[in-house]
């Protein structure tokens, strides 16, 4: 499969089964993955999905949720080179740790294209920004639109 085309299809779903504790600002890692394409590029058990083609992406996310014990709001927020993702962001009120809740957002990426002197390449986290949760079978879809 040549990667050279611009505008090649790719999808990546990642996800974690097992129940994961996020301490406030902790960033989820997707344990498994089914990437295909080359505009994606992601690691399973990593935290970072990497967009290295140009083009618009749809990314997907949701997760069943339950705080830590401290009640309060459960969120997670999408973050693109380290910036949160205007849109991109999914909360809840929980008020105990057996409080399960769903969470998800759904919002499209841009990239556009690098040259020598700029790397457009967006570097995709899910983080926790509310209080300290558990997260149980969240995961992540990113389909490559155009």
């Amino acid at each position: 499969m040549a990667c050279n085309r611009r505008y090649q299809k790719s999808t990546l779903t990642a996800y974690t089964i097992p129940s994961t504790a996020e301490a406030v600002d902790g960033v989820l890692a997707f344990t498994n993955r089914n990437l295909t394409g080359c505009s994606i590029d992601f690691t399973a058990g990593a935290t970072t999905i990497n967009l290295t083609k140009p083009g618009l992406y749809l990314v997907e996310f949701n997760a069943t949720v339950a705080n830590q014990g401290t009640t309060g709001n459960v969120t997670a927020q999408l973050q693109r080179n380290g910036v949160s993702v205007p849109g991109a962001t999914a909360t809840t009120a929980s008020a105990s740790a057996t409080d399960l809740r769903s969470i998800s957002f759904a919002q499209v990426i841009e990239v556009s294209p690098s040259c020598c002197a700029v790397n457009n390449d967006a570097n995709l986290t899910v983080v926790n920004t509310g209080v300290a949760a558990n997260y149980s079978d969240f995961n992540i879809n990113v389909i490559k639109l155009a």
